[in-house]
């Protein structure tokens, strides 16, 4: 089954996310001159929220499946990409907590959208 025009646009939305942190990373790689740790940071985040979908069945067919699994996409990358900056160099502060809760947002965010992009036929 296809996706509605608005499923499509939420699902646009849910890859703008997605690829929000792979773009910030590159885009400090590049300002700075070669500084890739953003990029370690995202994709570490990439593969937790991964695994958190599958562990988590994205495919759940609760009601409040996108918010709970959301939440669970937020702590736990949150969590991943705070310890992937302290094992990089980063010093635990403010700095490492700012960066680790917008990485987590983002992908939170895309994990929400996604779900809420799926046709409400795979949802019954």
């Amino acid at each position: 089954m296809s996706r509605s025009g608005r499923e499509q646009l939420i699902y646009l939305l849910a890859i703008f996310f997605a690829v929000a942190p792979f773009a910030g990373a590159l885009v400090r790689a590049l300002h700075t001159g070669g500084d890739f740790r953003y990029l370690w940071l995202a994709s570490a985040s990439f593969f937790a929220t991964s695994a958190v979908m599958v562990i988590g069945k994205a495919r759940s067919r609760e009601p409040n499946g996108a918010i709970t699994l959301s939440i669970a996409v937020l702590i736990v990358v949150g969590l991943v990409a705070g310890a992937t900056a302290i094992v990089l160099g980063g010093r635990p502060g403010l700095g490492v907590l700012v960066v680790a809760f917008a990485f987590g947002l983002s992908w939170a965010v895309s994990c929400a959208l996604y779900i809420l992009s799926r046709h409400r036929e795979h949802l019954k």
